[in-house]
C-alpha cells in the first residue's frame, strides 16, 4: 500500500526583525499523522509488532534566496531490534530537501524495551526536529 501525499501547511513560521523560525510541528517526526502517549514505566502489555512496516517521507521546502538555514542538520541513521531509522538533509540556496525512512521490523519483545521502540517511533527519534531557524542575508 503506497499513499503519497501533497499538502501545504500554514501559520508555521514567525518572522521576527533577526530570525525566522519554522516550527515543524511533528512534520519531520517518524509518524507524524498518529499522536500518543505511551507511560514507559507504567505499561502493563509486551511490545507486539504484526508485521513489517515501511514509513518514507520526501520534503522539499522552498525559502526566499535571502534566507540561510542557521539550524544544523545532520543526517542521521539508527538501527535496533525494532528496526531503523534514516534521515537525509540537503540544502541549496533557495530550498531544503529531506529524505526520511523509517521501518518497524515485526517483533514481539517484552514491556521493558518500550524504549527502544520509541528510539525508533516517537518524538523522541533522532529523525524528529522541533524548530528550524533561519537568518536573513542583507540585499544588496
Amino acid at each position: 500500500f503506497i499513499l503519497k501525499l501533497e499538502y501545504t501547511i500554514d501559520n508555521i513560521v514567525t518572522i521576527t526583525p533577526d530570525e525566522i523560525i519554522f516550527q515543524t510541528g511533528g512534520l519531520f517526526s517518524p509518524t507524524s499523522f498518529r499522536k500518543f502517549m505511551i507511560d514507559t514505566e507504567e505499561r502493563h502489555n509486551p511490545i507486539k509488532i504484526n508485521c513489517d512496516n515501511e514509513y518514507n517521507k520526501n520534503i522539499v521546502i522552498h525559502f526566499p534566496k535571502e534566507w540561510r538555514i542557521e539550524t544544523n542538520l545532520l543526517d542521521v541513521e539508527f538501527e535496533n531490534q525494532f528496526g531503523s531509522i534514516r534521515g537525509h538533509y540537503e540544502t541549496d540556496v533557495d530550498k531544503l530537501k529531506v529524505t526520511q525512512q523509517r521501518f518497524l521490523r515485526k517483533s514481539f519483545e517484552p514491556k521493558e524495551k518500550i524504549k527502544d521502540l520509541l528510539a525508533i517511533d516517537s518524538s523522541f527519534s533522532k529523525l524528529y526536529i522541533p524548530t528550524i531557524i533561519f537568518k536573513v542575508d542583507a540585499v544588496e
